[in-house]
């Protein structure tokens, strides 16, 4: 469902700002999204330190029902044709997904979405045992280093948000995927927590501008015609990330934790290269 929700907000965004405006519009938007991930682990980790896991997920489920009610009073439809699709689901995607190929820009971004979630994002399921196994530390230690990422991701987002005039939208994409490995190789050496957490803002601020930037580049390089549909294959390609957990999970297994992040930092970053490097270089997308 989260999948199926960002692309539909992304989407709802271009409708609303155009071209013109839409990396700050999806930057605002992942704004909201990282304050959340931000205080949300602090408390988590408090609230299982202090109260156990029972009251948390009361809390949580109050949250989602305040969530449900806010959308309570939006219209059904903000944009875009009125007639009705008849066309089946696998017709429509198969043909977003041909039209989407076609363009060199659209067809990197989901070659390295698919890479990021299964070879990189997946170290974030891995945190807890990293906490608890390597660096010793309970459940406030690893909220902090949960809300460390999600701070860092605060801050590219507000740069993002921020910046006025033109946005250089193919070498932030690039920059951010190509770094971000790096970072994790990096973390992945450390054992002392307090020197975990500037690592994580780097890595969080680097996830930021990948989110933003690559549904803006599929917003502004697909084909007018099948927009939409091409958010929907992007959000497929995110959706490959459970095999990157079910991977890791395997990986760690046999190997630990570090190596088995490590090895997959190492993987994105070869699998990512050629795909990523034209686009840093390219000036303006």
């Amino acid at each position: 469902m989260f999948t199926q929700s960002l692309g539909l907000v992304t989407a709802l965004a271009y409708t609303l700002v155009g071209s013109r405006r839409v990396a700050t519009a999806i930057s605002l938007e992942t704004v909201s999204m990282q304050v959340a991930k931000m205080v949300g682990p602090v408390l988590a980790g408090v609230g299982l330190a202090r109260l156990g896991p029972a009251p948390c997920y009361v809390g949580v489920a109050a949250l989602y029902a305040v969530g449900l009610l806010v959308f309570v009073g939006l219209p059904g439809r903000i944009g875009g044709p009125s007639g009705r699709d008849v066309t089946s689901v696998v017709a429509s995607l198969g043909a977003g997904f041909r039209e989407a190929w076609r363009e060199p820009t659209v067809r990197a971004v989901l070659l390295i979405t698919v890479m990021m979630n299964v070879l990189f994002f997946p170290y974030q399921h891995m945190l807890p045992v990293f906490a608890r196994h390597v660096l010793s530390v309970g459940p406030e230690w690893l909220g902090g280093l949960v809300a460390a990422d999600g701070f860092g991701a605060l801050l590219g987002a507000l740069a993002i948000a921020g910046r006025r005039g033109f946005l250089p939208h193919g070498r932030i994409f690039g920059a951010a995927v190509l770094t971000a490995p790096f970072l994790l190789l990096g973390f992945t050496s450390l054992r002392w927590p307090w020197a975990c957490l500037p690592v994580l803002v780097l890595i969080g601020a680097c996830e930021s501008a990948f989110a933003a930037m690559q549904s803006t580049l599929v917003l502004l390089q697909a084909p007018e015609a099948s927009r939409g549909r091409a958010m929907g294959i992007l959000s497929a390609c995110i959706g490959t990330q459970p095999a990157g957990t079910l991977w890791i999970g395997f990986l760690a297994g046999g190997i630990g934790v570090p190596a088995a992040m490590a090895i997959n930092g190492m993987a994105a970053l070869v699998a990512m290269l050629p795909a990523a490097w034209p686009l840093a270089r390219r000036g303006r997308i």
